[in-house]
């Protein structure tokens, strides 16, 4: 779908990354400090599922508990990552 508006492959992510990190023009939106990302943002965001993952954890046999600290990364990492999209 990003091939087909801008005529050329993109990657969404790095481009996320170029313009908050790099270039610094998050700041152009407002910026809060770091503890509210932690007592507020961070919680909205997981929500639900954090809780989940961990009642997972305790229920499932010891054999799948690598595979699921992988997983539950990917789940933290993809909720917050796509309510920035």
């Amino acid at each position: 779908m990003d091939f087909h508006y801008y005529g050329r492959p993109v990657l969404p992510w790095w481009n996320f990354f170029i313009f908050n990190f790099i270039e610094g023009k998050s700041a152009e939106f407002g910026v809060y400090p770091l503890c509210w990302y932690l007592y507020s943002a961070i919680p909205s965001i997981l929500g639900l599922n954090i809780v989940l993952a961990y009642a997972v954890f305790l229920i499932w046999p010891s054999r799948y508990v690598d595979e699921l600290r992988v997983i539950t990364v990917f789940i933290v990492i993809y909720r917050l990552v796509k309510p920035i999209y």
